[in-house]
């Protein structure tokens, strides 16, 4: 995948490149998805750069509620955090992070600083629940190039979204609850 493409009615798929030494042109897929309280944007391990993917995504709607995933930041020296931290929560306003797995102890522990009750743990078997999102679709069962195409009308009871890359895979009921990712 070359450019961010919309897979559905307010979700798409950010890709970019990272630049970094030790994962320089590693592509990577991030998913933002547009909710009533902002963007939910999902990550997998971050490597491009979790303010360049933030960034890249608020192009969709500058106002970001929730950041899950990886940061990347296990490796990242404390003056590289503060910046990451800085942009993050004064730059881009975002209101809730979840940093994963791959982020290090010294970003868990500025990003609890920074962000206060909006940090949330986001160990193993967490699960978070964000917004409403409208997914609409097509009533008819037509296919697209072997996929169910997405149009305005009827509102879909359940999507699941795959990313094979980084094995991504997010189911949304918008009928009954929110957004549970």
């Amino acid at each position: 995948m070359d450019r961010n493409t919309d897979i559905a009615p307010n979700i798409r798929l950010i890709t970019l490149v990272s630049d970094k030494p030790g994962t320089l042109e590693l592509r990577e897929l991030s998913l933002a998805i547009s909710t009533s309280e902002g963007l939910v944007i999902v990550v997998g391990c971050s490597h491009p750069g979790i303010d360049k993917i933030v960034e890249s995504a608020t192009a969709i709607n500058p106002r970001v509620h929730l950041i899950a995933g990886g940061f990347h930041l296990v490796v990242a020296s404390d003056s590289d955090i503060e910046k990451i931290v800085t942009a993050l929560h004064d730059r881009f306003k975002v209101e809730y992070v979840a940093p994963g797995h791959c982020t290090g102890e010294p970003a868990f522990a500025a990003l609890k600083r920074a962000f206060g009750d909006h940090y949330i743990y986001a160990g193993l078997g967490t699960t978070l629940t964000a917004p409403a999102v409208e997914i609409t679709a097509r009533k008819s069962a037509r296919l697209r190039n072997g996929r169910p195409y997405l149009d305005s009308g009827q509102r879909f009871r359940r999507v699941k979204v795959t990313v094979n890359r980084d094995q991504i895979v997010r189911t949304f009921d918008t009928d009954k609850e929110p957004l549970s990712l």
